[in-house]
């Protein structure tokens, strides 16, 4: 399945989910994932850079591998496609799921340290990987990135969707459906930081405002971040912590234009992500 990146990237100013093209092309995409999956196929050719890979089908409760090609997530790649290896080399992947981000961002030519908490995701990640990066393979890590260490970290595992699980606490309700308390490793953000990254991913289903909040980001100045923010009250925090700071923020909610104001930034996963920077523009065409 060909997927054109370059297509969604030259219709940056229409990307925020109100819009006519966000709609149509999210049931579009939606359908056309879910009946290749169906006809039992699962190989995928992102943008015109990167190899095509496999991406096998798995269930994580109520959500599966075609939801991971949503709509938000096809524009993030398209990101990817127009920036990674050139601008952006070496990537940190922080909620890395069952890899597909770490694949195409590893294809794309990065260098990719991907965080993974759930050992049972986890595992699926590595198997992943290990079928499709044969050179320039990322380095992968079963944690929980956190806003400082933890020997142990305790960890909900959402029965109903996988994709959701969390650190206990990051999320004001427990998980509708059921969940399996794990325990796992928790990793300072700090210390993933001191790697020295030029690109950050931050799905983290609640943690992100913790992760932003416990750093200074003046101390990383060649550091952007991709941002998923969970709710209203992370988004405030987010903002925040970016006021005073020579930092901007472009918000996918308004077509990636500069934030200036709380109401700009996305505040639940279906608004889309935030961009980060020391930047003054986001440049989506290369």
């Amino acid at each position: 399945m060909y997927i054109n990146l370059r297509e969604i990237a030259s219709q940056f100013n229409e990307h925020s989910n109100s819009t006519e093209y966000y709609c149509k092309s999210k049931i579009q995409f939606e359908n056309d994932t879910r009946r290749y999956y169906e006809s039992n196929q699962s190989r995928f050719q992102l943008g015109d850079r990167a190899n095509e890979f496999c991406l096998p089908y798995f269930s994580q409760g109520k959500v599966d591998s075609a939801n991971l090609f949503g709509m938000n997530e096809l524009i993030l790649f398209a990101f990817y496609e127009i920036t990674v290896g050139y601008k952006y080399k070496k990537i940190l992947d922080l909620g890395a799921n069952i890899g597909l981000h770490t694949i195409f961002l590893s294809l794309l030519g990065a260098s990719v340290t991907s965080v993974e908490p759930d050992p049972n995701t986890f595992e699926i990640l590595s198997n992943n990987v290990n079928s499709e990066i044969s050179f320039n393979k990322p380095n992968l890590i079963n944690a929980a990135a956190c806003a400082e260490d933890f020997k142990l970290v305790k960890f909900l595992r959402v029965l109903q969707n996988r994709t959701g699980s969390h650190v206990a606490g990051a999320r004001e309700l427990l998980p509708y459906g059921g969940y399996d308390e794990i325990f796992v490793q928790g990793l300072s953000f700090s210390g993933l930081l001191s790697e020295g990254y030029d690109l950050v991913k931050i799905d983290v289903e609640g943690l992100e405002a913790d992760l932003i909040c416990s750093i200074s980001l003046e101390l990383f100045p060649e550091t952007s971040y991709l941002v998923e923010i969970g709710n209203q009250e992370n988004a405030r925090k987010i903002w925040d912590c970016i006021q005073g700071c020579n930092f901007n923020a472009f918000s996918q909610k308004i077509n990636w234009r500069k934030a200036t104001k709380l109401e700009d930034l996305p505040n639940h996963h279906s608004e889309g992500t935030l961009f980060i920077t020391r930047e003054s523009t986001m440049n989506w065409e290369k």
